[in-house]
């Protein structure tokens, strides 16, 4: 959490958003949802898998990370309408399109809440690919408000944190 505070703080420091009437950086509350490989929230299940491509522990663990999210192992689907970033949702209806069990035959699917250090927000005008970063002096990105799609990209491990496991049935 201390990553998260201190960029947080950098970014807050450049744009001033407490003054706008906002969290420090832009914080938002994000929801994400990804594989989980084990039986991790089960009842009486507490304990992280040892599995280096269970997403769910491996968030939980040592929080995001790009690199082990688009390398193939790790927590990425491939679907990356604004590049190589890290996305949350502010919907979790949303979020439940990525939120599956690959190993166990149970209802119940896991999501992740997270705070995400917004900051200022560059609002593509449609799909990016090939963004790396948002664009100089951005810190994140999105598309438009009108889109069907209202992910929030964010494109540094420190701009994000998992807060909450929500376990729920998904039937």
């Amino acid at each position: 959490m201390y990553l998260l505070l201190r960029y947080s703080a950098s970014v807050e420091s450049r744009a001033q958003f407490t003054k706008q009437g906002k969290l420090p950086g832009n914080e938002r509350d994000g929801w994400h949802g990804t594989r989980r490989e084990c039986q991790l929230g089960n009842e009486g299940k507490t304990r992280f898998c040892t599995s280096i491509t269970c997403s769910l522990c491996g968030i939980i663990k040592t929080s995001f990370d790009l690199a082990r999210g688009f390398n193939g192992t790790g927590f990425g689907l491939g679907w990356e309408i604004l590049g190589k970033a890290l996305y949350t949702s502010s919907s979790s209806s949303k979020s439940d399109n990525y939120s599956y069990n690959t190993n166990w035959n149970t209802p119940l699917k896991a999501m992740l809440l997270n705070k995400v250090i917004a900051g200022k927000c560059y609002v593509a005008e449609k799909a990016e690919e090939t963004l790396t970063g948002p664009p100089v002096g951005y810190d994140s990105a999105r598309l438009p408000q009108a889109a069907t799609v209202d992910d929030l990209a964010v494109y540094r491990n420190d701009a994000i944190r998992p807060s909450y496991l929500i376990m729920y049935d998904g039937n």
